[in-house]
């Protein structure tokens, strides 16, 4: 993994880190499109690339009794992808397509509006990671080709093995595998960007579909990765929003205010965001709203039980 995705873009450049890890494991400089699936499929290995709102990175799975030809084939990836324009012109349509069927969705719609209203100023949470039709439809191989190059660096990248392997043999080996991918020098390292303005009060954004449901978010500024409060929200969010939680059993089993509730907390680089999301009929937005205020009312006035303390510690 590397530091990358979503830091490192703009409105302009808005789903190119999605993009080039779409690509990433389609061809590498030694083998077509073809040659590499099937060298991967002979040894019975996945292997894929992703990318967050932090990183990018490979993941590779495949028998401890295939190691050297697994990690042959993975630091193969790691070092040449090829960026090929066929293969490019291949994954474009697949991207237009989810960005497609993700406009069409109400919750993820919702969502990204109050992603924008949590990170304004042009910060890069505020985005999307697939982009959109019209960012996407600019990029060219070359760009892509251009974003691995200045993240995936050997001094900049963390590989991490966890299996049925001999710690210092797996060391060796990578050591030996990687020795001619070359060091680039000081690398530009992927900061977090400046702090978003400050936010006080929490924002609310409804988004309906043919007056037949409406989906709601209300969401807050919150500790960023690292925090010290990190895991105490996080905790919180677990207890809130499980099966048994007061949102779901409330909310949803006992009053029928919503089809679906949830909340979650989502920390980022400096800063993150906990956000509540429910899908309810036209008719009973308010009563949701208020539903929402109650609960969370009551769990700031009022200690949560041993119980339920402990039964959200070990969700997580």
């Amino acid at each position: 993994a590397a530091m990358g995705g979503l830091l490192c873009e703009t409105e302009a450049t808005e789903g190119l880190n999605n993009f080039m890890t779409s690509v990433w494991t389609k061809a590498t400089e030694k083998k077509s499109a073809t040659e590499l699936s099937r060298s991967i499929e002979n040894i019975g290995a996945s292997i894929s690339a992703f990318s967050g709102r932090n990183s990018v990175g490979l993941t590779a799975s495949f028998l401890s009794s295939n190691l050297d030809e697994g990690f042959k084939l993975f630091s193969e990836i790691l070092t040449s992808p090829a960026f090929s324009p066929e293969e490019v012109e291949k994954v474009r349509p697949e991207i237009l397509a989810q960005i497609k069927a993700q406009d069409e969705q109400l919750s993820g719609r919702v969502l990204r509006l109050l992603a924008g209203n949590l990170y304004p100023g042009g910060h890069p949470y505020s985005l999307r990671q697939l982009g959109t039709a019209e960012s996407i439809g600019k990029m060219r191989p070359e760009d892509l080709k251009k974003l691995y190059q200045e993240l995936v660096r050997p001094e900049d990248i963390i590989i991490a093995v966890a299996g049925d392997v001999e710690p210092s043999k797996v060391k060796e080996s990578l050591d030996e595998i990687l020795a001619d991918w070359p060091v680039k020098g000081q690398a530009e390292v992927v900061k977090a960007p400046p702090a978003p303005p400050a936010i006080a009060k929490p924002i609310k954004v409804t988004e309906e579909l043919n007056r037949a449901q409406t989906h709601i978010a209300v969401g807050f500024q919150a500790p960023g990765l690292g925090d010290p409060d990190g895991p105490a929200v996080d905790v919180l969010a677990a207890y809130l929003s499980g099966m048994s939680g007061p949102l779901f059993r409330e909310l949803r089993d006992q009053q029928s205010r919503a089809y679906t509730v949830q909340c979650g907390f989502n920390p980022g680089l400096g800063i993150g965001s906990f956000s509540f999301y429910i899908a309810t009929d036209p008719s009973k937005v308010e009563a949701a709203l208020k539903g929402f205020e109650e609960i969370i009312k009551r769990t700031r006035e009022q200690n949560i039980s041993q119980e339920e303390l402990d039964g959200a510690k070990r969700y997580i």
